[in-house]
């Protein structure tokens, strides 16, 4: 059951991007495999994670070879980085006997043909921040890199490690971190991390993680961050930060001190959609709101607004722009049936489409591409569950401020705002 709540709360989310409960086409269905991470590297190479299978595509995603590290079926994937269309790694964990998670890390230098995997000792056995809920991994270059490791634990809580390597990964030095989320590194000494409870703080370091100053702009008032993005262009020294706020879209340039100057900013509705942000390897950043064709596009921190054509870009939830003009974006939708079982017995029946799409002019228009397992346009997971009898509600006064609702749900917790505190203190009967 908690299985098929958690799929429920993926259609529920899926529905909210696509704004219906629109009918997809009708595709061959493959329960195995979901796409869950895509790059390119260039305009015409890239990377995609289908499962544990990872493909590569040489003429931008019209054709695929499987070339990933041969991962155990029980292994969990956690994050993937490429430099360049030739080298990229792979974090991923297994079990232990003792219940404990095992970190491993592949690596590879020749497109995928051959992988070498490394035992990775980061944590003391049975200690309870090697528990991960998440992790991400990047690299400077082919030598230095670092692992943030998110600890499980509440929403409400943001607990983390992070490692640096500076010999391409055979040793890893621990570091603390104020919270746990993306870290970018310009040099070996300073850096930034966006993070936080509610992944809106971004904390700057300048001695390699033994000091860490919180640099998150603009937020406080009846208008604060909902949600930050980092990008630090190839071979950048001063990184693009990307602001959501609840009405407002601003960009900011690092400065040399580590603090954002902000650059440029607008007034935008996003009825609390998603922002979806993807980087090329200039200083041009898009920032997509998930079932809108609204698209805002920072060149050098100049903001410009446009509307995508077409119906594919409502759908995008993933996105990675190799330059100013290419890139891929996963597409989701997704449709529910209620169907009557009899006895009062009902089956939802939902259903997930998976599809990935390119554009080569920026953005503006997308079409959909083959998939590496033959099919041609989507990957189709379906998942159902049947009611067994559905509650008498025919003696319930309906004539008030009152619904019934029948079915699954969820609920959401966010840390508030002072504002918000203080609305609540004043008018709570409490």
């Amino acid at each position: 059951m908690r299985i098929f709540i958690k799929f429920v709360i993926y259609f529920i989310v899926s529905m909210l991007i696509t704004g219906s409960f629109a009918v997809a086409p009708a595709i061959a269905q493959d329960e195995s495999h979901t796409i869950d991470f895509i790059q390119m590297t260039d305009e015409k190479s890239g990377w995609i994670l289908l499962g544990h299978r990872f493909f590569f595509s040489a003429d931008a995603g019209v054709s695929w070879e499987e070339r990933g590290p041969n991962l155990p079926a029980e292994s969990g994937i956690h994050a993937v980085k490429f430099l360049s269309s030739d080298e990229g790694w792979v974090l991923w964990t297994t079990i232990s006997v003792a219940g404990d998670p095992i970190y491993n890390l592949s690596h590879t230098v020749d497109q995928g043909f051959v992988w070498d995997t490394t035992v990775l000792s980061l944590f003391e056995p049975s200690e309870s921040a090697a528990y991960l809920e998440s992790a991400s991994i990047d690299w400077l270059n082919s030598e230095t890199g670092w692992i943030v490791i998110k600890q499980s634990g509440s929403s409400n809580f943001s607990n983390g490690t992070m490692f640096f390597t500076h010999d391409g990964g055979m040793t890893w030095n621990r570091k603390s971190i104020p919270v746990a989320g993306k870290a970018i590194f310009v040099n070996s000494d300073a850096g930034w991390l966006v993070g936080g409870p509610a992944d809106n703080q971004i904390f700057y370091t300048k001695d390699s993680s033994q000091t860490w100053n919180e640099v998150t702009p603009n937020n406080d008032g009846d208008d604060p961050i909902v949600q930050l993005s980092l990008f630090l262009s190839k071979g950048g020294k001063s990184p693009t930060l990307l602001a959501l706020h609840r009405e407002r879209f601003d960009v900011y340039i690092g400065d040399d001190a580590g603090k954002f100057i902000f650059s440029d900013g607008l007034e935008i509705i996003h009825d609390g959609n998603v922002m979806i942000s993807g980087f090329s390897n200039s200083e041009t950043y898009f920032s997509f709101f998930t079932g809108s064709s609204q698209m805002i596009i920072s060149d050098k921190g100049v903001i410009e607004k446009f509307q995508s054509a077409g119906d594919i870009f409502r759908k995008i939830i993933m996105l990675s722009m190799s330059s100013s003009s290419v890139g891929w974006g996963k597409t989701l939708e997704s449709n529910c049936e209620l169907i009557s079982l009899g006895n009062d017995a009902t089956n939802m029946e939902c259903r997930a489409y998976e599809g990935l799409a390119i554009t080569k002019d920026g953005g503006l228009h997308w079409e959909m591409l083959g998939l590496p397992t033959g099919q041609t346009g989507y990957i189709v997971t379906t998942k159902s569950s049947v009611v067994e009898k559905n509650p008498d509600v025919s003696g319930m006064d309906l004539t008030t401020n009152a619904r019934v609702l029948i079915g699954q749900g969820f609920d959401k917790c966010e840390i508030p705002t002072l504002t918000q505190l203080q609305t609540w203190f004043i008018n709570s009967p409490y």
